[in-house]
């Protein structure tokens, strides 16, 4: 997955310079024909004026006028195709972790019509004869502009299309067995913890004493990518002995540089929040409660990052820690 983004991140740049270099063609474009067609008209309304004969270096101007205005318009169109190009390109340069493979697939594939409509309309205008006196640079980012943006384009839907590679396919999903959860546990650990790194956040409101130990397991010999543990769980599951089991891994987990955080939702945002599930730098995933998941029939499938994301910071910032919940719960008098 990474690898993709990188090369999406590469292929995106590239699609950005292509297109603005094409804009900057249109624009150049535009304001040669327009000033073209204004000293052309401007030359017949002089005459006009004077009844005198155009003189010769205006004369092409004015002979030329209804093509020049022709190609003045189609240059119109030029800039607001360049223009959509490179607003298609930078979207999906700055949003790019952020989108599904079809998504940027269709942006891709508008970004490749409006290339050939760009190149058809440019040699269009090329072949009326109009644009012999065009500086060599202006050439030069035409054609570099045209050629990129389609080498890009295609490149891009090859690695969009590309048949994922079996690393890929193993985080894709799985399906949980419940008849072997010893077994479980290693394919989790191999196929799925074992590759995390970054920031993991977790969101189980099932998540007990049982899942403090499963995910100690799972993420045994694992912990040298990772740099936090946040853990969004209920109120409902704080057992007596998950105080003092979150602070041994906390301290544990702080040993090796890893930062662990159990924060407590709000009673009314875990009675609504039915899904588990955990994100890291690899993606997001839909999981069974940590505390049975390696004895739960359930599918590990792979969900939208983004949405993910979106839902565990509305959790995280209406959430209490699990410290300042304790803290509160020593206030209160007994009854």
């Amino acid at each position: 997955m990474q690898e993709k983004q990188d090369q999406y991140k590469s292929n995106f740049i590239l699609l950005s310079l292509a297109s603005f270099m094409l804009l900057l063609v249109s624009v150049y474009l535009v304001h040669d024909f327009s000033f073209n067609y204004g000293v052309g008209v401007g030359s017949i309304l002089q005459a006009s004026h004077t009844n005198s004969s155009i003189t010769p270096d205006l004369q092409s101007a004015a002979l030329n006028l209804s093509s020049v205005y022709v190609a003045m318009w189609e240059s119109y169109l030029l800039v607001a195709m360049s223009a959509i190009m490179t607003i298609l390109a930078l979207e999906l340069y700055f949003h790019r972790t952020n989108k599904y493979e079809a998504v940027t697939r269709r942006y891709t594939l508008v970004h490749t019509l409006l290339s050939i409509i760009y190149i058809i309309l440019f040699f269009i205008i090329s072949a009326s004869g109009l644009s012999y006196a065009y500086p060599a640079i202006l050439l030069f980012a035409a054609y570099f502009g045209m050629i990129v943006a389609l080498i890009t384009d295609a490149y891009t839907e090859y690695v969009i299309n590309q048949p994922k590679s079996a690393k890929s396919r193993s985080t894709s999903g799985f399906l949980i067995n419940p008849a072997t959860p010893y077994s479980n546990l290693l394919l989790l650990k191999e196929k799925l913890f074992s590759g995390l790194q970054g920031n993991l956040m977790i969101v189980d409101k099932h998540f007990n004493s049982q899942a403090i130990d499963n995910l100690h397991r799972l993420l045994d010999g694992a912990t040298g990518k990772i740099e936090s543990i946040t853990l969004l769980t209920s109120k409902d599951m704080l057992d007596s002995k998950f105080p003092s089991n979150y602070g041994d891994l906390r301290n544990e987990l702080n040993g090796k540089g890893v930062k662990f955080e159990v924060k407590l939702m709000d009673e009314k945002d875990a009675s609504d929040q039915h899904e588990r599930f955990m994100i890291s730098n690899k993606g997001a995933f839909k999981i069974p409660p940590i505390n049975i998941i390696n004895k739960k029939s359930e599918h590990i499938t792979r969900i939208n990052d983004s949405s993910a994301r979106r839902r565990f910071n509305y959790l995280y910032k209406r959430a209490i820690t699990l410290e300042n919940h304790m803290l509160k719960l020593s206030r209160e008098p007994d009854q």
